[in-house]
């Protein structure tokens, strides 16, 4: 696993050197965190600062964390072409979206969508706008 965070194109013949395993174990063991569902998939990280985006955090907290507002607010993320990810969660904030975006503008509009998305119910937001994008240790006890 620490082989794989490090790198998540490592060869396989490159893992079974570096754990002096033979390729077919290391295949028989890979296959196994697939089929446990330890390893869910691959996905390539793009780096959204060459690309011109910056991201931040809008960090929601409503009064009412009702059903209806989570299925709302989930829909909402599924259709905006800026919101890159969702957290919903019991402690403050109850909901935390990440948006990717080019202009201040275009984080000003989300921000607006979002707050007339909810206007009805009592809220609190607060905004996050991350400077360099950090990589995250997943696994941090290895």
């Amino acid at each position: 696993l620490k082989l794989l965070e490090e790198n998540g194109r490592i060869k396989l013949v490159e893992i079974a050197k570096r754990t002096n395993l033979s390729i077919e174990l290391t295949f028989y063991k890979l296959k196994q965190l697939f089929n446990k569902k330890i390893i869910l998939g691959q996905r390539i990280d793009f780096n959204m600062k060459n690309l011109g985006y910056f991201y931040s955090l809008i960090l929601i907290n409503l009064k009412k964390f009702t059903e209806l507002n989570q299925d709302k607010i989930r829909n909402f993320c599924h259709n905006s072409k800026h919101i890159n990810s969702l957290i919903l969660s019991f402690n403050k904030p109850n909901c935390i979206v990440q948006v990717f975006h080019k202009t201040e503008d275009e984080y000003r509009n989300v921000i607006e969508e979002i707050k007339n998305l909810l206007k009805e119910d009592l809220i609190e937001i607060d905004l996050l706008l991350i400077k360099e994008e950090e990589k995250v240790n997943t696994l941090p006890f290895l």
